[in-house]
C-alpha cells in the first residue's frame, strides 16, 4: 500500500541528509575535511551552524515535523543534534584538527548520524515533495 506525505521544504531535508551523510562518513572527513588548513573545524562548524543554530534541531526538532522532517524522525535528529553540541562544544579544547576525529565520542556522533539518515532515506521513498 502507498500513502502520500508530503514535506514543504525538500530543499532543507537534502540538506540535512547532506550533514548527517558526512558526518557518518569518517573516510569522507579525512579525505575532504581535511583537505585544507582547519578543514574540519571548517566543516563540524558548517555543520554545526545548519543543524543546532540555524533549525535548532538539538532542543526541539518537532517543530521541522511537516516543513522537512517526519514525525519518526526527530528522536534521531535530536539524538545526533544533541551529540554534535557536545562535540562542537568540546573544539575549544582540541589542539590539532585530527585530534577531533580521534576523540573517544567521535564513533558514537558516527553511528547517531548514520541512524538519522537510515531513518530519514527509509522514508524519502514515501515522501512526495510539494511542488
Amino acid at each position: 500500500m502507498f500513502w502520500e506525505i508530503r514535506v514543504e521544504y525538500p530543499w532543507k531535508r537534502t540538506s540535512l541528509m547532506r550533514y548527517l551523510s558526512e558526518c557518518s562518513d569518517p573516510e569522507f572527513q579525512k579525505r575532504v575535511w581535511g583537505t585544507n588548513h582547519n578543514g574540519v573545524y571548517e566543516a563540524i562548524d558548517a555543520v554545526f551552524d545548519y543543524i543546532i543554530e540555524d533549525e535548532n534541531l538539538d532542543d526541539d526538532a518537532t517543530t521541522a515535523v511537516g516543513y522537512y522532517l517526519l514525525a519518526d524522525e526527530v528522536p534521531f535528529v535530536e539524538d545526533f543534534a544533541k551529540k554534535l553540541r557536545s562535540v562542537h562544544n568540546a573544539m575549544r579544547n582540541v589542539g590539532e584538527e585530527y585530534e577531533l576525529l580521534s576523540r573517544p565520542d567521535w564513533p558514537e556522533m558516527l553511528n547517531l548520524a548514520a541512524v538519522a539518515l537510515d531513518q530519514i532515506v527509509k522514508n524519502n521513498i514515501a515522501i512526495n515533495f510539494r511542488d
